[in-house]
């Protein structure tokens, strides 16, 4: 069973920052952040390492569009998450899966809340986690996240890890941010996908567009810098953490 390690013990990795308008932007490699004796939690963290791959993306038999680097670095936070699990983004399921894997591995009984749009990604993903007996503990949900998030933060629902792949628009991702100062507990992360790409500007003003990316700008001017402190940069995600 998955231990929490403190604050202290806990690797930051401040070199891999990445810098808007860099001319050349290259994925980063895994490096974990909670202390693991070996090089991978377990053998399965350790297969994302040699699975196969389309391209630069790795293939584990549902669409998507994950570097190994971000599959290592989602099973790890989900792995050694102290509460339930946010998910901003189903698509057809790859990162939940991961993100599934991580959390009965670890056998805390933490669930995992996964939102998308689109109804049709939805029923894809939960075909394609309840074939590999995933879904027994995954909550999918339908809609804008925003509304969401608001009903969550009127519960008082909180979370122990959170991955933002929902949007590359400025807004949506401002909105997230903002939220996740109430929604995470000390001591938790926030993922974000897409972060460690050429087409991200500080532009309050972007949409969602395949040209130009708002996650950056999004996750920087949302995290209340009182509350959330950059970690590290790892394949073409950054991860921030919840003091």
């Amino acid at each position: 069973m998955a231990t929490h390690a403190s604050d202290s013990a806990l690797s930051r990795h401040l070199d891999s920052r990445f810098h808007v308008g860099a001319e050349r932007v290259a994925p980063t490699p895994y490096q974990p952040n909670y202390p693991i004796e070996e090089s991978y939690i377990n053998a399965q963290h350790a297969s994302y390492a040699s699975a196969p791959m389309k391209g630069a993306l790795i293939d584990l038999g549902i669409p998507g569009w994950l570097r190994v680097e971000d599959a290592l670095k989602l099973y790890e936070l989900a792995y050694f998450s102290a509460g339930d699990v946010l998910e901003l983004g189903t698509h057809q399921g790859l990162s939940t899966s991961i993100l599934a894997r991580a959390l009965i591995d670890a056998g805390h009984g933490h669930r995992l809340v996964t939102i998308d749009m689109e109804q049709v990604y939805i029923d894809k993903a939960r075909a394609e986690l309840a074939a590999r007996q995933l879904d027994g503990d995954v909550e999918f949900l339908c809609g804008d996240a925003g509304p969401f998030l608001d009903q969550f933060m009127a519960e008082g629902r909180t979370f122990g890890f959170a991955f933002i792949d929902h949007s590359h628009a400025y807004g949506p991702v401002l909105k997230a941010s903002q939220s996740l100062g109430q929604l995470l507990s000390p001591g938790s992360f926030a993922l974000y996908h897409d972060y460690v790409d050429r087409r991200n500007t500080m532009r309050c003003d972007v949409g969602e567009s395949g040209k130009e990316y708002g996650v950056v700008a999004g996750a920087q001017d949302g995290l209340a810098t009182d509350l959330f402190e950059f970690f590290g940069c790892y394949g073409c995600t950054g991860l921030f953490y919840r003091r």
